[in-house]
């Protein structure tokens, strides 16, 4: 029986040498069929059946060739063995991809480094990663085994029993024959069983980590075979490595797998004296007379003829990789041997293999015992057999998300699809694989298809010429699918730019702002400043963050303080489009304890309001531990922060630590000028001390009647809940507000009137708007647009954006909506309004502001948006290039091919400019 290897390692060299094994290099089908051939011809001169070892590419490719042959053929009669070596470095890389994102890399970093666990975990370092897995395996079983005597007091006097056998087997009392077929073993086995089946039924993640040790068992199971020639067990190993191969997407192993256990299957039908020679051992290699010596040819094949070749004195070492140096080389090999043996005999020297395998010697189990230790401290800290029934990463604590099935491969549904099928014909698709936890999926913001804004504006300027409307008339719509001046994109808001109103009362209120920080006998701490305050360490635990804060806190602020944090339960929140713009809760939920360490970057972190929760509950424990008071906030801690400081300020002096305008803008008005109020940013400058505003001689200067108005300002030119209005600065409508604006002031003080109607606060927001785009308050919105883009028009170098026009009237009135809304939260006289009568609507749990009432154009102008040409726009009937327009992703199926439309350009915007 001759063994072949074949190799596809360097294409366009083709070279057959005949040795006991063969290697090529060649994955060319001719090269492969001549091989074949050849064999065929070699072995039926020696009357034996040929047997061929390929990897899985060459094998696939050959087991093509033998179904396409003719049914007579010499080539029917081969049998085609998968490499088994390289199916356990498929099976190695498979275990890695689906525990990607788990926690197994943290895990065996403790006793690998980074670069030698990347080539672990994807099957290219075969006995270190085989190493490391038995090790956490072994980790893992030990954690299974210590809760089992407290939750089955019957498991106890079994463990007493098992190692009463191992002493007696150990000092040759009984023999093995014995031991195996034990009732106590079995009922060992029956128990243990039981207590992963229930730990699987409770949680998510201890089901991922009992299927991972399921998956090392099929390695194990791999290599056992081929060790001790069992025939049966390396086609029962290949068969389990199925649903590996499937959840982890390794299509192309799947299928050749899938032939290789059916064509063996059948193999005593088809080929009688070679299934016979299998079943006793003989399809692997022994270079040895140990039991535990078996061999897969391709492995051998590494360990000698691809060893050698790398070595020095081989090929890619030593002569070189020529056509005439790779015969010479090869031929060698057996003259080497003799000479090898003959230096043997002459020196009355032989080379033998040693009994004790290296494994067992004293020097091997010492290593293993001292990196069980390590490893087994880091699971045991965040056991994957807690009660938590979520899905996560054991270290990091990151939850899954939903959509992720990895637990589940166990039940794939590719296999089933494959049975009954041709298996060259199947095919598969990415989604049939499973979805891991290191596996992130893209946030959909806008999953229904859109315009650009500002090329629709210009599309429907241009459209409105050739009808019966006026531009005036057509200034009465938006022109956009939202409303430019007040947002950015579909429900999210112009960012506000709050710290503008700071520093416009620093530069009115000059006396106000101290340079010095005063030393009050008592803080008022922002937690959300506090936060994001201070940086952490990776690889502290979450205890370790909370004790930290806690020390910052009393080394800064002393324990006399009171900490509020804001409150960010699950649930709709007004905010929740803010913190879309900020990409928050896009990061994953993490589920930790005081012991798990902190991976990955700490504001992705605070990112997720769940995340951030939890361990405000935790800073917030640990802070009452040293004496502080702390205030848990239901949700916005603005309104609890401002009031606090305002009570603890009529017993002693007071500062408050924060950094948002809003504070300032709340202390404002809420402040009753009795003992000192201060309030300052905790945030260390290079220029210095960040400043220090006297809260009671600000208000004094700027007068209790302007402090009240700020709550409309602050929230009508762009708050959290509220957006900025495009080139309206809060500088210059403080400007207003302090140079007398009647109307302006009128209307500031209209909106701190509780129970005021929609329609009162929807007429006012529409002549307030009038006059902070340099309007009178009698100018209607409509008018307003009109004049500015033709006033623009005169004078730009380039088309007028959009968002430099004034918002329509519906859209100013959802904004007065919501600004009023926010000022009575600020107040704490939004008891009984429903925000959904106030700008907002729920969608999906979540608060959306509605942009419009009103369509985007008129209905006439609506039908002619688009084009639907079915070629690539190369004539006049396209109505795009009949207007001088060009094509968006709105347009027909030209979109899904070159489009020829010549005005497909992009025209530059003017300059941002920020104030009027």
């Amino acid at each position: 029986m001759h063994i072949i290897h074949q190799r596809n390692q360097h294409p366009g060299q083709s070279s057959i040498r005949y040795l006991p094994m063969i290697d090529m290099y060649s994955g060319d089908k001719t090269c492969i069929l001549s091989t074949l051939e050849f064999i065929c011809d070699l072995a039926f001169k020696h009357q034996l059946a040929p047997v061929i070892t390929f990897d899985q590419p060459l094998y696939w490719k050959a087991a093509e060739i033998i179904q396409d042959s003719a049914s007579g053929s010499e080539l029917k009669y081969i049998v085609l063995l998968l490499g088994c070596f390289h199916t356990l470095m498929n099976v190695l890389g498979a275990i890695g991809t689906l525990m990607k994102g788990t926690g197994l890399n943290e895990i065996l970093g403790v006793i690998y480094g980074a670069n030698a666990i990347t080539h672990m975990m994807t099957g290219k370092s075969v006995q270190r990663a085989f190493r490391g897995h038995l090790l956490v395996d072994k980790c893992l079983s030990h954690m299974i085994l210590s809760e089992m005597p407290n939750d089955n007091p019957e498991f106890a006097p079994l463990v007493a029993a098992s190692e009463k056998m191992y002493t007696d087997l150990s000092m040759g009392d009984i023999e093995l024959e014995t031991v195996l077929p034990s009732e106590t073993l079995i009922q060992v086995s029956q128990q243990l069983e039981k207590q992963k089946l229930d730990l699987a039924s409770k949680s998510q993640t201890s089901k991922l980590w009992l299927n991972y040790q399921h998956m090392i068992k099929v390695a194990r199971t791999l290599i056992m075979a081929d060790r001790t020639g069992s025939w049966l067990m390396h086609l029962r190993a290949v068969s389990d490595c199925l649903p590996i191969f499937a959840a982890a997407g390794h299509f192309n192993y799947l299928k050749s797998a899938y032939l290789y256990v059916q064509e063996m299957s059948q193999l005593e039908a088809t080929n009688s004296d070679v299934f016979t020679k299998f079943q006793n051992g003989l399809h692997v290699v022994r270079r040895s007379n140990q039991t535990w010596a078996g061999l897969s040819s391709d492995l051998v094949i590494e360990q000698t003829l691809m060893k050698s070749l790398k070595t020095m004195g081989g090929l890619t070492h030593g002569s070189g990789m020529s056509e005439e140096q790779r015969p010479l080389w090869t031929l060698s090999s057996p003259i080497s041997a003799d000479y090898n043996s003959a230096m043997q005999d002459f020196t009355n020297l032989s080379l033998f293999p040693s009994e004790q395998h290296k494994d067992l010697t004293e020097a091997r189990m010492k290593r293993d015992l001292d990196d069980f230790k390590k490893i087994h401290s880091k699971p045991v800290a965040c056991s994957p057999f807690s009660s938590d029934a979520s899905l996560r990463n054991i270290v990091s604590g990151v939850v899954a998300q939903e959509n992720v099935n990895v637990h589940e491969y166990d039940s794939s549904r590719v296999i089933p699809k494959m049975i009954g099928q041709p298996v060259f014909t199947i095919s598969f698709s990415r989604k049939d694989k499973a979805i891991t936890l290191g596996e992130t999926s893209a946030v959909k913001v806008a999953p229904d298809r859109s315009i650009d804004s500002a090329l629709l504006f210009q599309r429907f300027l241009v459209v409105s010429q050739s009808g019966e409307l006026s531009l005036q008339e057509v200034m009465n719509y938006e022109l956009s699918p939202f409303s430019p001046a007040l947002f950015e994109a579909r429900g999210i808001f112009r960012k506000a730019d709050k710290p503008q109103l700071a520093n416009a009362i620093r530069d009115h209120v000059k006396g106000g702002i101290l340079d010095s920080i005063p030393k009050p006998e008592y803080h008022i701490v922002d937690g959300g400043s506090l936060l994001h305050r201070m940086p952490w360490r990776l690889g502290e635990s979450y205890g370790g963050i909370a004790h930290s804060y806690a020390d910052f806190t009393i080394r800064h602020y002393g324990s006399a303080s009171t900490i509020v944090f804001d409150g960010y339960e699950e649930g709709p929140s007004i905010k929740d489009m803010t913190h879309l713009r900020r990409g928050q809760n896009i990061y994953p939920v993490v589920s930790f304890t005081v012991e798990t360490e902190f991976s990955g970057k700490k504001e992705e972190f605070l990112s997720r309001n769940a995340n951030k929760q939890k361990l405000i509950k935790m800073v917030s424990d640990e802070l009452r531990k040293r004496g502080c008071t702390v205030i848990n906030a239901t949700g916005d801690a603005d309104v609890d922060i401002v009031k606090a400081a305002v009570e603890a300020s009529l017993l002693h002096p007071t500062t408050v630590i924060g950094e948002d305008t809003d504070l300032l803008v709340l202390l404002l008005y809420y402040a009753q000028g009795s003992n000192n109020l201060f309030f300052r940013s905790d945030r260390s400058k290079a220029a210095g001390s960040p400043k220090v505003y006297d809260i009671n001689h600000i208000k004094l200067v700027l007068g209790h009647e302007v402090c009240s108005q700020l709550l409309f300002l602050h929230a009508m030119t762009g708050c959290d809940t509220t957006s900025r209005i495009f080139g309206v600065g809060k500088k210059i409508a403080l400007q207003k507000l302090l140079q007398g604006d009647p109307f302006l002031q009128s209307c500031a003080n209209a909106f701190i009137i509780p129970n005021q109607t929609a329609e009162v606060i929807d007429e006012l927001g529409c002549q307030g708007m009038a006059v902070l785009f340099g309007g009178k308050h009698t100018d209607s919105l409509a008018t307003l647009r009109h004049k500015t883009f033709s006033k623009k028009v005169a004078s730009a170098s380039s088309f007028v954006a959009s968002e430099r026009l004034p918002p329509t009237e519906s859209a100013t009135k959802l904004h007065c909506r919501r600004v009023y809304y926010q000022i009575m939260i600020w107040m704490g006289k939004a008891e009984g309004m429903n925000a959904k009568n106030w700008g907002w609507n729920l969608v999906d749990n979540q608060f959306i502001p509605i942009m419009s009432g009103m369509n985007a154009a008129p209905d006439g102008l609506l039908k002619v948006i688009h084009c639907n040409c079915s070629n690539p726009c190369q004539t006049l009937r396209c109505s795009c290039r009949r207007y001088g327009l060009p094509c968006t992703t709105a347009c027909g199926s030209c979109q899904n091919q070159k489009c020829d439309n010549p005005h497909n350009i992009f025209v530059p915007d003017e300059s941002d400019d920020d104030e009027w």
